[in-house]
């Protein structure tokens, strides 16, 4: 075990469609999209998450699916490029959903409100 790693992010498990998926989290190179995501979605007041990704501008937009990009590209770098952008479509909101759950672990408690109203509003469409 290397000194850093049990301070490591942890990996993210996710349910679609009945098949489990697990998830790497995000590293310093993501920082600064991720940050620009979290402020696109502090200005959103709806805990919807179809509301949420259709009040996102198109920078916010670029920003998530590129991040959701890099995390599946992580996550399984042998799928196909393809298939993996039309996954990402396709699973866009429990994506966004679990990625910004499973990498706000550390952040202070305003913070982690944003990530709450994402969370809370994918699981009222789950469950609905």
């Amino acid at each position: 075990m290397g000194k850093f790693e049990q301070h490591l992010g942890q990996l993210g498990e996710i349910t679609l469609d009945g098949e489990k998926y697990v998830l790497k989290p995000l590293n310093i190179e993501d920082l600064p999209d991720f940050f620009m995501m979290a402020k696109h979605f502090g200005n959103i007041k709806s805990d919807n998450p179809e509301e949420i990704t259709q009040n996102l501008n198109e920078e916010g937009l670029k920003i998530l699916s590129s991040i959701i990009d890099r995390v599946l590209a992580r996550s399984y770098p042998e799928e196909p490029e393809e298939q993996r952008k039309e996954f990402g479509m396709r699973y866009f909101e429990p994506l966004m959903a679990k990625i910004m759950e499973m990498n706000t672990q550390y952040l202070s408690d305003p913070k982690k409100s944003i990530i709450k109203k994402i969370k809370d509003g994918q699981n009222k469409v789950n469950s609905g």
